[in-house]
């Protein structure tokens, strides 16, 4: 098979940690204006997202979900933050090569950095705008669904 329209058919595992329920639906709604196949899974939190990653609490099996193949995270969250999420996945032999996208509304140079020395695999700035926001969303997402090679998933 020449890899023609192979991306169309095989649906990539995207985890969302948003705990905003309005900027959770801009998010659902780029993914469903793409025509990237992708299973968008949203969680409220950091302590949510490892619950979920680490198949723990609601997530423990029989209901263990599909490890996804991106995190997108947001930084500040309630119980647990996008920092402590990025140190937590980069500490855990099974998670360690999934790569985390910070997707949230700090510009500061201080909080961009420490994501980049916790690991973090990119940084973007959300936009204030309705249709920026979806562009924003739409360009991470042809990049690292489309473009880059992701890491094998470890379940």
């Amino acid at each position: 098979m020449d890899g023609c329209g192979e991306s169309s058919r095989y649906r990539e595992i995207v985890l969302l940690v948003e705990d905003d329920p309005a900027d959770q639906e801009l998010t659902r709604i780029a993914f469903g204006n793409s025509s990237i196949a992708t299973d968008l899974r949203v969680v409220m939190d950091g302590e949510e997202a490892l619950d979920y990653l680490l198949h723990r609490g609601a997530y423990a099996p029989p209901n263990a979900p599909p490890r996804p193949s991106l995190v997108i995270t947001d930084l500040i969250m309630p119980r647990m933050s996008g920092f402590d999420v990025l140190r937590q996945v980069r500490g855990h032999a099974e998670l360690r090569l999934t790569p985390v996208l910070v997707f949230t509304t700090s510009t500061s140079e201080d909080d961009i950095a420490r994501c980049y020395t916790l690991g973090a695999n990119s940084y973007v700035a959300k936009p204030v705008g309705l249709d920026q926001y979806i562009a924003a969303i739409l360009a991470t997402l042809e990049f690292w669904i489309e473009t880059a090679t992701l890491p094998p998933v470890r379940q």
